[in-house]
This record gives structure tokens, sequence and C-alpha cells, in this order.
């Protein structure tokens, strides 16, 4: 097979495996930081999939097969890994994009904390998680990213980082096994940069209900001048650049971009509500992570996950999409969408060590969670807040005309006077 055949079918098959990720923010964690910070490393191969068996909020089980034990103890051989999002026993569905997502067969390379509750949780969500890919005689290590918006920081949030490297699975796999029993040796499992490209994020359209429907998300509400309210959790996090002045700033961007279209109101402080803890017909923007949604905090020092989204919704399916009602739909152009019930954006426990530095920052990354919340995907334009990378240089002075068409693709904007 030529080179140029086999960099082709790599493209293709680190395309498919970056297709699951979403809307969540990120600064990367290096290799080293993920190995010394996980309880557990384990290559495994997935058995099943299935609703955890919990009232809320909807969570997915994988029982995972454990191959070849890297770092820690567990068990016997066989541990069940729960990623928050999924269908409650009720029906209602919570999508939380940028949470991995796994095929029954699949083999990956997991990074785990325990739980409570006796399952395991992903460090750092996606970013503790690589799908071995076969291509061209390699087998590469991939992080689902492609939808995941990327702050290209180093750990002081001054420069640049790489791009995300390709790593060798095998390669990738000995290093972490000595790391972990006390060989510290340099890193030798990067491939070739030329090769660095090709899991990087790819544009794409409105975000979808991938498991049971096919449709895209949508907020019925605004086509009859309905405007949604979103509160603060009075107990989080407030401080200069990482709080409310922010929000409302990206808040005031997404309205002037669809010219009124998109209508939130205020809905001021709450205590004792839980973001992505159940459908409570409030829209939330909380701190700190208070049900330790994501395993493993963000630090200045090493990264991790800053924020991530989600959206309620009711498709008439149950927990294995069977019909089971109605569910909540509406139509548009003649299109049929889900309505979007409810949404919550949740900011990480530490994560106010990079927010409260830059009000700009801050309110770029909660524009572009909120865009999320409309059921918006990423676009193409890196100047876009709707584009899978953020630099602390980036503008947040108006919305990109790539902004405006997505959001205009999915609600009615009147034209600009």
């Amino acid at each position: 097979m030529s080179c140029r055949s086999r960099l082709t079918k790599m493209a293709l098959l680190l395309s498919l495996a970056a297709a699951s990720a979403g809307a969540t923010s990120f600064v990367t964690v290096p290799d080293e930081a993920l190995v010394d910070g996980a309880a557990v490393i384990a290559q495994v191969t997935v058995e099943s999939v299935e609703p955890a068996p919990i009232a809320a909020p909807p969570a997915t089980d994988y029982f995972v097969q454990i191959e070849r034990l890297l770092k820690g103890y567990v068990t016997g051989s066989t541990v069940v890994v729960r990623v928050p999002g999924g269908i409650g026993p009720d029906g209602i569905g919570l999508r939380i994009w940028g949470v991995p997502q796994f095929r029954t067969g699949e083999r990956t390379l997991l990074f785990l904390a325990p739980r409570v509750d006796g399952t395991y949780g992903i460090l750092h969500l996606m970013l503790g998680a690589f799908s071995e890919v076969e291509a061209g005689g390699y087998r590469i290590a991939v992080r689902a990213l492609s939808e995941a918006l990327s702050l290209p920081l180093s750990s002081a949030g001054e420069t640049p980082m790489a791009t995300e490297p390709q790593r060798d699975f095998a390669g990738f796999v000995n290093w972490i096994t000595d790391r972990a029993n006390g060989l510290r040796r340099p890193i030798d499992y990067y491939l070739d940069p030329a090769l660095a490209d090709l899991g990087r994020p790819r544009a794409s359209g409105p975000l979808l209900e991938d498991r049971c429907t096919q449709l895209n998300y949508r907020w019925s509400g605004f086509d009859q001048d309905e405007a949604f309210k979103w509160s603060f959790d009075a107990a989080g996090y407030d401080g200069r650049g990482g709080g409310r002045g922010a929000f409302l700033r990206a808040r005031r961007l997404w309205k002037r971009a669809s010219n009124g279209a998109v209508r939130f109101q205020n809905g001021g402080a709450l205590r004792n509500r839980a973001a992505l803890g159940g459908l409570d017909g409030v829209n939330l923007l909380a701190f700190d992570d208070p049900r330790d949604d994501v395993a493993g905090s963000f630090s200045c020092s090493s990264g991790g996950v800053l924020s991530l989204t989600g959206v309620w919704f009711d498709n008439g399916r149950g927990q294995s999409c069977e019909r089971i009602g109605t569910g909540r739909k509406g139509f548009r152009d003649g299109r049929q969408y889900l309505e979007i019930l409810a949404a919550d954006i949740l900011v990480n426990d530490g994560a106010s060590c990079l927010l409260s530095k830059d009000v700009l920052l801050t309110a770029r990354i909660f524009a572009h969670e909120l865009g999320h919340s409309l059921g918006l995907a990423h676009v193409a334009d890196s100047a876009a807040v709707m584009s899978g990378e953020v630099s602390r240089s980036s503008s947040l002075e108006h919305l990109e005309a790539s902004d405006v068409e997505a959001v205009s693709e999915l609600y009615d904007t009147p034209p600009s006077r």
C-alpha cells in the first residue's frame, strides 16, 4: 500500500473515531499528569453498554473487560465505567457533549477514578480515554476531541500548546506501565508530526440526538416569542471575570447575533439546585462541580476540563430506543426537531484559577457553551465563537458571520436594521 493510501485510510478512521465528542471546554492535560493522577489505568474491551440503573440523573454504564492493568488494583476482571448522560427510566434524556462514548467490542485505554457507588469515572472525561485505531499498519491511541472546545494554553495560560499528537498505542502503553512502576523516561511514542492534524476537530452541522432519533435539538419556544431564564448557583464561584458578568455578556452576544430571535433572561441566584442533576425546569449555570460529575479537578498547572453543557429532552423513546410516547418535538421549515426542555452549564472545580484572570476569555467560553445549549455545533471559521479552539488573544467584541449563519439555520433571525 502506498504512503498516500495509508494516510488517506488513517484520516478516514481517525475522523470516525473523533466524531462523538462535544460541548466541553478543556485545557490539555500532559500525559505525565494523567498517569500520576489516575487511580487505575487499564487497557480494556467494551463488553456491553447499558443505561445506568439510577433514577436521576441519566447516565450510561459501560461494562469493560480488563485486558491489561497498567496501574492500580481492581476486584475481578470486569468493571463498570459510568459516564454522565443518557436516557432515564422515565424517558427523559440528558445529552452532555464532550463525554466519551464507546461501542461494544471497542478496545480502549482508560484512566479511571473510583466512585463511591462502586463504579468508575473517566479522569477528565474525554481526556482520559484513548481508543485504539488501526490504519495503514499503525495502531494509534486516539482521543475523541472533535467537538470539544480546546483552549490551547500552557499551564500558565500564556503560550499556545502544540497540536494534539498522535500516539503509537503499544509504545504509549509501555511508557505508562514504566511510569506507573516508578521508571520516569522521556516520551518516545509520538508518531511523525506530519500525522498530527488527522484527529483534529472538524466542522459539523447542528448537534444531533444520535442514539435513537437522529434529530437536531432546538428551543421551539422562541417561535412563540417566549424567553428562557438562566439562573446562577448562588453558592458557587463568582469572582471577577469568572462569574455572572461574563455570562451576561455572553448572553447579550447571542441576542445581538440573532437580532433578538434568541431571548434569554436573568433568572437570578438560586440555592440548593444542581446543574445536570435532574430536569427541574431551571436553566442553571453552576460552579465548582458540587456533585462530582467530572472526575478530576481543573488545575492551572496541569489543565483539565473547564466546563461542560448538557440539554434535557424527551424523544418519546425508552432506554432501549423503544417507542413509549410522542415525545416533545417541533417543526421548522418542514423539518422535525427535538425540543430542548432545559439546559445546564457546569463549571468544574478549580476552574476559577483561570477564569478569574480574564473576563474576555471567560465570556468567550460561556458564549461557546451557550451556543451548544442552543443546539449549535462547531463551525470551520477559526475566529468564530463556535470554533473548536480559542486562545487568550481571541476577540469578543461581536460574533462572526459564521456564528450568525449557524444560529440562523435553527432559528428565525430577522434582518439586521
